[in-house]
């Protein structure tokens, strides 16, 4: 079928004779191996690193969603006014909402019974009745289940609890950062509670900085008789909380933002890596593009003589040029086959192998997400990039004299 086709299609015929003849000059096939190597390895170390930043991205935007409010609601005339009980029944009714309660959350002085003063720390505080699944503090997707917090105890995330040296029973205390007015003078309230249980969310930056009370207890250090900090609301999909936020109506006194918008940073960041990773690997590919440059050059150089007589039986410069440019883009497509092959390959090896990975995120493997659409678009690209490079060989083998080609020894 192939060489049906081949005869059929004469310059298809001629360019693959020049790439695959076994007549051909050991030099020049092995510089054609070497850019077809090229263009596979660029092609397979984009695909790989852009599943790998992919997967890594979805991990890190998925435990962020799970950590901190997919929104969060604030009435900006303070924590003092009571909780807005109609908008949160609205909340909880709304079919895109998991559930919506109000949260108390301050930055708080926490040091461990009997330590010294350099073992104090600040950590965010926050005061709510339940943890786990299906309430606002997820923690991890693995554990289904759901916790009560008792009142007087604290509940403090593993790394903190590691780092300051306390365990179940181990007795903290608290010292609210909102200073009372006493017969004395202006006071910090200070309460030692016990440790009621330690909670990890896998998340290094979040844990060891965070501990959580009930919001009775929460009330009781800082002297709050209602209201809360925030709103905190769940959604079903975190990545529809720009879409919910617009659809959102509130009294002008509430402040709105979502999960994304308060780590916009964070996102960007990683958004910016992403972009310079991948033009780096693209560097790879345009590398590959021009030894295409190179071995179509000597090719046109090993067959001056067959140009000619092309060109005297009456083969157009542009049958010629067409010719050389088919075999840039042959060099493109296997190339890129081959990449494909290799990448997925890769891609689906890569996540089965436990590394000792130090990150933020506790993990032992690295997470990989192939998106169809940006694979799609670096084999475009690659292809694209070898056809260009095909262009200048060709438009030289079209230029080629016939006289001075069949004399050419």
């Amino acid at each position: 079928m192939i060489s049906r086709f081949l005869m059929k299609h004469f310059d298809w015929f001629v360019a693959w004779r020049y790439l695959f003849s076994r007549q051909r000059k050991v030099l020049v096939s092995v510089i054609t191996l070497i850019s077809i190597a090229g263009v596979a390895v660029g092609v397979a170390a984009l695909i790989v690193v852009r599943g790998v930043m992919d997967g890594a991205d979805t991990m890190i935007f998925r435990k962020y969603a799970d950590l901190y409010p997919h929104v969060r609601i604030v009435d900006t005339r303070g924590a003092a006014q009571p909780v807005d009980q109609k908008l949160l029944d609205e909340l909880n009714a709304n079919p895109q909402v998991v559930r919506a309660e109000p949260v108390y959350e301050k930055k708080t002085l926490y040091q461990p019974v009997g330590t010294a003063g350099e073992s104090i720390r600040l950590i965010n505080l926050i005061g709510t009745d339940r943890i786990g699944k299906g309430t606002p503090y997820v923690l991890d997707q693995k554990v289904k289940q759901q916790w009560t917090l008792p009142p007087d105890t604290i509940a403090v995330g593993g790394t903190l609890a590691f780092d300051s040296k306390v365990w179940i029973d181990s007795k903290v205390t608290l010292t609210a950062l909102n200073p009372i007015y006493t017969a004395i003078g202006w006071m910090f309230k200070q309460t030692t509670m016990p440790v009621s249980m330690l909670v990890s969310s896998g998340f290094d930056e979040y844990d060891v900085c965070t501990a959580f009370v009930s919001r009775e207890t929460f009330r009781d250090l800082y002297r709050v008789k209602g209201g809360a900090d925030y709103i905190n609301v769940m959604l079903k999909d975190p990545f529809a909380a720009d879409s919910f936020k617009s659809a959102l109506k509130t009294p002008p006194h509430f402040r709105v933002s979502t999960w994304a918008e308060e780590n916009r940073e964070m996102f960007s960041a990683l958004k910016l890596e992403k972009k310079a990773m991948s033009l780096i690997l693209v560097l790879v590919v345009i590398v590959a593009a021009f030894n295409i440059i190179g071995t179509l050059i000597l090719m046109v150089i090993e067959k001056t003589r067959e140009i000619g007589i092309m060109k005297a039986i009456g083969a157009s410069p542009r049958l010629i040029a067409r010719v050389f440019l088919l075999d840039g883009i042959l060099i493109g497509l296997i190339g890129t086959a081959v990449g494909l092959a290799i990448g997925l390959t890769l891609c689906a090896t890569i996540p089965l192998i436990k590394l000792p990975i130090p990150a933020i995120v506790a993990v032992d493997h690295l997470p990989i997400e192939v998106d169809p659409v940006a694979v799609a678009i670096i084999l475009l690209s690659a292809i694209v990039i070898c056809t260009l490079a095909a262009v200048f060989p060709a438009i030289q083998a079209a230029k080629l004299n016939p006289v001075e080609a069949l004399s050419y020894d």
